[in-house]
């Protein structure tokens, strides 16, 4: 006699929910620590996001990876599916707007009646169709036309990492070394393509989540620059009085007052 054991995906449904939005109806700037994705159903509105403001409207999908700030402003009401979803090479999807298609509408379908469960397998249940979910993503945009020009492979995997793991001790030569590629090299096509150098965006990146977080809390700055990726305080305050004009302080009171 065989003893058998239920083997755990490589994936885990983080959270799953459903939301009714009502007319009007706002959701404040947040971040999350893995891959959210939205199907929006009957809605229609826009997402803040960074510089941006991505509109949405039924049939809509957004994908947001780690620490990537958004909200939500709903002009319509409607009903919206949230996921959040860690491995599976979720991180790997491309944020932004997409539209559902007919097999990621069925997997959708699927995760809803499972959030109607409550028994021993619920969670099993949904870890499964996460990664299911993922699966027909990464086929529908992989299928979909490509629009101008397309960024290079590594520095769209590059900015991906400064995108997502910025809080980490990140160097472009750890970078460059993991995708076996020149570090100069690599400066070079990620200023052509993004605009500025690495180490610039990844300060640009750092600064912003410090200000996400100098708005939404109430954590000490020391604390703030160490979850940013610059644990040393002096430095992380003269950085951010360089690139903003005013220091976290004065930063967080402008927003108090408000």
């Amino acid at each position: 006699m065989h003893k058998s054991e239920i083997v755990k995906p490589s994936v885990t449904c983080m959270f799953a929910a459903e939301m009714t939005m009502a007319d009007g109806q706002t959701c404040f700037m947040h971040t999350h620590a893995c891959t959210e994705i939205v199907w929006y159903r009957g809605c229609r509105g826009w997402l803040p996001q960074g510089d941006e403001r991505l509109p949405y409207e039924d049939g809509s999908l957004s994908i947001y990876q780690p620490w990537l700030s958004h909200g939500d402003e709903c002009e319509k009401g409607g009903v919206q599916l949230c996921v959040g979803v860690r491995g599976a090479s979720a991180e790997g999807l491309p944020p932004g707007m997409w539209r559902t298609d007919e097999a990621t509408e069925r997997v959708f379908g699927q995760i809803q009646q499972v959030l109607d469960s409550y028994d021993d397998w619920r969670q099993s249940r949904l870890d499964m169709l996460v990664a299911w979910l993922v699966m027909e993503l990464q086929r529908q945009i992989a299928s979909e036309p490509v629009h101008g020009a397309r960024e290079p492979y590594h520095v769209a995997v590059a900015r991906q990492i400064l995108d997502t793991r910025y809080a980490e001790s990140l160097s472009i030569a750890k970078i460059a070394k993991q995708l076996s590629i020149n570090v100069d090299y690599l400066r070079q096509l990620f200023v052509e393509w993004v605009g500025e150098p690495p180490l610039r965006y990844l300060i640009r990146k750092r600064l912003e989540a410090a200000c996400d977080l100098l708005r939404l809390n109430q954590e000490k700055t020391t604390d703030i620059a160490a979850r940013v990726g610059i644990p040393n305080p002096y430095y992380f305050s003269r950085l951010f009085r360089q690139r903003l004009g005013v220091t976290p302080t004065q930063y967080r009171a402008r927003y108090a007052s408000r």
